[in-house]
């Protein structure tokens, strides 16, 4: 009858079956809408010389992979997508990881953290509520923290200075000290001078007493 090929084409439930085979599953997705523009630049912060210092690049590396660790434990984030898999695939080989620069390393957790987790390593307490906030802006996890240059170097220029003023304080103090034992020293031997002459000129006539200008 007419319309019967055209009925058997869309099967029992009257959908395209020629066409689903084509058809990818449907999936579930956030769209965030924001009502502010987007920054034209990413915001940067420069971190202080102490932060910034090489010496505590191995221990800030180890205390961001282990808040990785616990967000990926938390939010169950797959074991082939969490950072340590994401650490191999950047550094393949035997040594693997153990050869890579510690700055290096950091840096790749703190961009993980920041990308997976939405959450900020150096300002600590930042946790965005979604990827759109963070693009935006409107969060301090989209701030970008720069390292200062030759931060040891400033810190070592300081600590020589702060040296430098405290040995001078130090000589300041002692040369005070040697000062004051030398007046004592010498009104002792005035006043030993006055108890033998009695306070006299020798004619057993007092001075004549001198004026003084109190103002002065």
């Amino acid at each position: 009858p007419p319309g019967a090929s055209a009925a058997a084409a869309k099967g029992k439930d009257g959908k395209d079956a020629a066409g689903d085979a084509g058809r990818l599953p449907p999936k579930r997705c956030t769209v965030h809408v924001a009502t502010e523009n987007l920054s034209p630049s990413q915001p940067v912060s420069v971190l202080s010389a102490a932060v910034s210092s090489r010496r505590r690049i191995a221990q800030d590396r180890a205390d961001a992979a282990s808040i990785a660790g616990n967000l990926d434990a938390a939010r169950g984030v797959p074991a082939d997508c969490r950072l340590g898999a994401l650490l191999d695939l950047l550094y393949p080989g035997p040594a693997g990881r153990d050869a890579a620069d510690d700055e290096d390393l950091l840096d790749v957790t703190i961009a993980y953290l920041r990308r997976v987790h939405l959450f900020s390593f150096y300002n600590g307490c930042a946790l965005a509520s979604d990827v759109g906030t963070v693009l935006s802006y409107g969060s301090p996890v989209g701030v970008i923290h720069l390292r200062l240059r030759d931060a040891d170097g400033k810190l070592d220029r300081v600590a020589g200075e702060d040296d430098g003023t405290e040995r001078e304080a130090t000589a300041k103090e002692e040369g005070d000290a040697d000062g004051d034992a030398e007046m004592a020293a010498v009104k002792a031997e005035d006043d030993g001078d006055g108890e033998a002459g009695g306070g006299t000129d020798g004619s057993g006539a007092a001075p004549p007493a001198t004026a003084k200008d109190m103002l002065v």
